[in-house]
């Protein structure tokens, strides 16, 4: 038999073979994605579909305790990403910064920055803490501004068109 078609023969058969066990390990451990704790919270991994298109994902993150945990992303209509929350290792609510990055439809970066998130029984707050760089529609930075609490205490402007002979009509 040619060597050629014996090695096609072995890497479609191999091929085949490794299907199998993936397909016969997937059904020995059934997937981990949306699980629920005893007490009914979210727990570990979840991933969200649309109602309307049931085939794209609108959110993709990981739960302890009902809450949201490690890594969080939710996309735009389009697929592409619109923010994503990093919380660390040993986040607490109302105490430590999460990094927080949003982008525009077309999938560049619209704002990146730190923040704090606050949870009670009635509400979820969130507040811009720390540095923050937004960004237009082309990707150039546009601002760096410095929130403490919400609360804008710096604003620095990148990249402003000169509007000084513009103003009065001249």
């Amino acid at each position: 038999m040619n060597p050629t078609i014996r090695y096609h023969r072995f890497v479609a058969g191999f091929g085949l073979a490794m299907m199998l066990l993936v397909s016969g390990c997937s059904l020995l451990y059934p997937s981990k994605t949306n699980q629920l704790d005893e007490a009914g919270r979210k727990t570990g991994r979840w991933i969200s579909y649309s109602s309307e298109e049931p085939r794209r994902k609108t959110s993709d993150g990981y739960f302890k305790n009902g809450r949201e945990y490690r890594r969080v992303k939710y996309y735009h209509a389009n697929g592409k990403r619109q923010v994503r929350f990093v919380y660390g290792r040993n986040h607490r609510y109302g105490e430590s910064h999460i990094k927080v990055k949003y982008w525009y439809p077309t999938g560049k970066v619209m704002q990146k920055g730190t923040s704090l998130m606050f949870l009670d029984d009635k509400e979820i707050r969130y507040v811009y803490d720390g540095m923050w760089r937004f960004y237009d529609e082309r990707g150039r930075l546009i601002e760096k501004t410095i929130y403490r609490m919400g609360e804008p205490v710096s604003v620095k402007l990148f990249n402003q068109p000169d509007t000084s002979s513009h103003q009065n009509g001249n």
